[in-house]
């Protein structure tokens, strides 16, 4: 089949969670597909990624969108009047608009469009063949996530109206008969409240996952030896800035006081000022920002310290743990999207006292019982493999185009 892929803004390759899913997903579909990958700006490395797609391209400048102003949304809601098609952290290109409608000429069997961005902005392009429009996580759940932890009223107030702002822009922007997929059951309650007449389907993320042949006796007990304890994830993203701050106000401090010799590691793109003066001078502490390929420290790591408090969607830090057979310590929220199926894979721990507790267990576990838990996690990843989440969007797109 023939496939056009909607990018809302310029590829930049493998910089978060949104970048990883699209290119887990996209590979595997351009396996059985033709892909016709349409995508603002400079797109030499997007036809580096996927040689065998074809690839088009705007290259004008892109329009600010009008800024949400919540006091302006509250006025509108009271009185039922006002419309702003607002979309958190996205620009409006006008010139990709008409190259999607130029695109019309040719002869599609499906379109996918990546994120709420853009179908939103772009989406009114397509109307001759079925349309995806991969949701991923609920914005919807990220700021009642964030309402639910922060402390400021005024934020609190802001989160509430954010929420609502993006629930009026789905009911007014996107249509019943585009299908959509989200990345976690959880997420997909949430879709579904807002777009109850929706076809709605999960589509888990992918891991990739060390080689079989690199799972030995020297590998596990490597790792079993580690003195380090890993927290990996981008930290210009406000719930793993979260997760940092909570770690070094309320947990390494306990952790560090039993397990001496342990050491931390924070890695991620991006951190900010402020987050590193905090990490700055911590006992045991230490941030490695911007690295090029964050894999080898899960390889090197004993457990991978994770306690998450906002956001939607799966936590990717989980998956590449698991892949690496690294032991996870972490909460529910967490562990949202991956069903463990009886697996030990680490420890879940909801409160300070126990995820403390839970890092020292695992740090001195004996080797038979770490080694049993590490091949717990990677017998796990297998189950998540970007072939099996690709197998399933492809079915889920045969399924429209029937």
């Amino acid at each position: 089949m023939k496939i056009k892929i909607i990018l809302p803004e310029p590829y930049r390759g493998m910089i978060n969670g949104w970048s990883t899913r699209t290119i887990g997903l996209l590979t595997e579909l351009g396996k059985k597909h033709t892909l016709f990958i349409y995508a603002p700006g400079d797109t030499t490395l997007l036809k580096n990624t996927f040689p065998d797609a074809e690839v088009s391209k705007s290259t004008s400048e892109f329009h600010p969108l009008s800024q949400f102003n919540p006091l302006k949304y509250l006025y509108a809601v009271l009185l039922g009047k006002g419309n702003w098609s607002y979309i958190p952290e996205f620009n409006f290109n006008p010139d990709f608009e008409k190259l999607l409608a130029n695109s019309e000429k040719e002869s599609f069997d499906a379109a996918l469009y990546f994120g709420l961005a853009a179908y939103v902005l772009y989406g009114k392009c397509d109307s001759k063949y079925p349309v995806i429009c991969d949701l991923c996580d609920s914005f919807v759940r990220h700021y009642l996530s964030y309402r639910k932890v922060t402390k400021s009223l005024i934020k609190k107030i802001v989160y509430t109206l954010d929420a609502m702002h993006v629930k009026k822009i789905k009911r007014k922007f996107v249509p019943k008969n585009v299908t959509i997929t989200a990345i976690t059951e959880k997420d997909k309650f949430y879709i579904h409240k807002v777009l109850s007449k929706n076809r709605i389907d999960t589509v888990c993320n992918g891991v990739n996952i060390l080689g079989q042949n690199l799972i030995n006796e020297d590998y596990i007990s490597g790792k079993w030896k580690s003195p380090r304890i890993l927290f990996c994830g981008s930290l210009d993203y406000i719930p793993n800035v979260n997760a940092v701050r909570y770690i070094i106000r309320s947990v390494w401090p306990e952790v560090k006081k039993k397990l001496p010799e342990a050491v931390l590691q924070i890695v991620g793109r991006n951190p900010g000022s402020e987050l590193i003066d905090e990490i700055k001078g911590v006992d045991g502490v230490f941030l490695e920002s911007n690295v090029p390929n964050v894999f080898e420290y899960y390889k090197g790591a004993k457990v991978l310290l994770s306690p998450m408090f906002m956001g939607g969607g799966v936590k990717n830090k989980i998956l590449e743990a698991i892949g690496t057979a690294t032991p996870v310590v972490t909460n529910n929220e967490g562990i949202t999207g991956i069903e463990l199926t009886g697996k030990e894979i680490g420890i879940i721990a909801d409160n300070t006292d126990t995820i403390i507790n839970s890092v020292v267990n695992i740090y001195t576990y004996d080797y038979p019982t770490y080694k049993r838990i590490s091949l717990n996690s990677y017998s796990l990843a297998k189950e998540y493999s970007w072939e099996n989440a690709g197998n399933k969007l492809c079915g889920i797109i045969e399924s429209l185009c029937q």
